[in-house]
């Protein structure tokens, strides 16, 4: 709870509170507590955008009797590019080279879409769950995997000695 509170800007109301940090908590702390989550904070926000709009074209396409693994498939090519553009620059920060990158951002969402998929594939087609609950459970499911993944392996910034840099 306390990390969400720092990294939401309400470091004032833990300092009062005598957290962990005492009456005066380490600049550095802080810092790098705003550092590791602002991204997070970044993807929610896009997540959100780009979701709700991806939800809602999944509904009206197959409110149009296109099949619900062929709706997911058109909507997740199109969003993959969409959230690289947004992702690089103003969610991770990255600088690098957007080729290479691109690439690795594929892999990781080419594993989010079979995971959509095989989720879709088990609950509805074999359990026979409702196919917009299972989707909108999904993009929740999905989404943790991605940020972690772009995180940590395609948008990651090292230095020399291998600390993550912002």
């Amino acid at each position: 709870m306390k990390i969400w509170l720092l990294a939401l800007g309400w470091e004032e109301w833990l300092v009062e509170r005598h957290t962990d940090f005492g009456p005066n908590p380490p600049v550095t702390t802080l810092v790098e507590i705003k550092r590791l989550y602002t991204p997070f904070i970044r993807y929610a926000l896009v997540g959100i955008l780009m979701n709700s709009l991806g939800y809602f074209l999944y509904f009206c396409a197959t409110q149009l009797r296109i099949e619900p693994k062929t709706a997911m498939t058109l909507i997740y090519v199109v969003g993959v590019g969409l959230n690289f553009i947004l992702s690089r620059r103003w969610v991770f920060g990255h600088k690098g080279k957007w080729g290479a990158t691109f690439g690795g951002y594929v892999l990781v969402y080419l594993s989010g879409y079979i995971m959509n998929y095989s989720i879709l594939w088990f609950l509805v087609d074999r359990i026979g769950w409702s196919h917009l609950f299972v989707q909108a459970l999904s993009i929740v499911v999905v989404a943790v995997f991605l940020f972690v993944s772009l995180r940590f392996f395609v948008f990651r910034h090292r230095d020399g000695a291998g600390v993550q840099q912002r």
